[in-house]
């Protein structure tokens, strides 16, 4: 193997160890039934994965609050102790071929509409900031700004959806803290603009993300692997005014959003608050192009 064999060691993750480091990310795979349940294709999808010999197993999404959480309409739940005991033939699955199933739970917030979720949806701040997705979303309805009190009840839905994860012996889990939904919403100071504890000022930005994980590993115990899916740059070149990238092409480009600075700052604070790994991504809806370069 050569160079590569620091890819192919091992590598311990809590209490857990890795036969490798090839980690499958998550991605969208709407392969739930319609109320969210576990389907024969989902497993089989994902356990032939396991069997090409990636260490670790991340799903695309599992909602923590079914149904004003949810993204698309076939998003996988984990909203009940009854979705755990399917979620641990899963488990069996994927652990059979030595990998490990770290699941990402997720929280969609401004990020999904009516339509989908029969509920209003809720968003961090009740302003319509300058970026494409966001400004589609509120074009499709209201939604309304969390309160203090419901902040907090999301809070300990991540946190039980963990504790479900737990029971369904999956191995630790993700939260999904990119492409602007709910955690994300939090950290970025162009979607957030809350005069309270929880906007404003960096820690504050951060303060949900790490009121979850100090509640997580409350529940869950200190051996139990937590990461986060976080968009290290996210900043938005065009796209801020609404314009695709035909309508800027030889024009100034706006940039906003999180930058390399702020993420090495985040990365320490974040592991100081109890994070074990985080899943580097880029880019949001916004800047698309970060997470999926042109090919060029």
């Amino acid at each position: 193997m050569g160079k590569y064999n620091a890819l192919f060691s091992e590598l311990k993750l809590g209490n857990k160890t890795l036969k490798n480091r090839i980690a499958l990310s998550p991605m969208g795979d709407n392969k739930a039934d319609y109320n969210g349940g576990m389907t024969e294709g989902y497993m089989a999808y994902y356990e032939r994965i396991a069997q090409g010999g990636a260490a670790i197993i991340t799903p695309g999404v599992l909602c923590v609050d079914w149904p004003m959480g949810k993204a698309t309409a076939n998003t996988l739940r984990m909203d009940d102790v009854r979705y755990a005991y399917e979620y641990s033939l899963f488990a069996d699955r994927i652990h059979k071929h030595g990998a490990l199933l770290i699941p990402q739970i997720h929280h969609a917030g401004p990020q999904t509409t009516a339509f989908v979720t029969g509920l209003t949806p809720k968003t961090v701040s009740d302003v319509t900031p300058d970026h494409a997705p966001h400004k589609t979303y509120r074009s499709m309805g209201p939604q309304d700004e969390l309160t203090v009190e419901e902040i907090k009840g999301i809070v300990q839905k991540f946190v039980q959806t963990a504790a479900y994860c737990k029971t369904a012996n999956c191995d630790g889990v993700t939260l999904h803290a990119a492409h602007g939904y709910l955690i994300s919403s939090f950290i970025s100071p162009d979607i957030n603009k809350r005069t309270d504890e929880y906007g404003g000022s960096f820690e504050n930005r951060f303060r949900f993300a790490t009121e979850v994980v100090k509640a997580i590993k409350g529940v869950c115990g200190e051996n139990f692997p937590v990461s986060l899916r976080y968009s290290v740059e996210s900043k938005m070149k065009g796209f801020c005014e609404g314009a695709m990238p035909d309508e800027v092409e030889g024009k100034d480009y706006k940039e906003a959003g999180r930058n390399m600075a702020e993420s090495e700052k985040a990365a320490k604070y974040l592991q100081d608050a109890g994070y074990d790994m985080l899943n580097a991504d880029n880019g949001t809806y916004d800047s698309w192009y970060w997470a999926h370069p042109p090919m060029y």
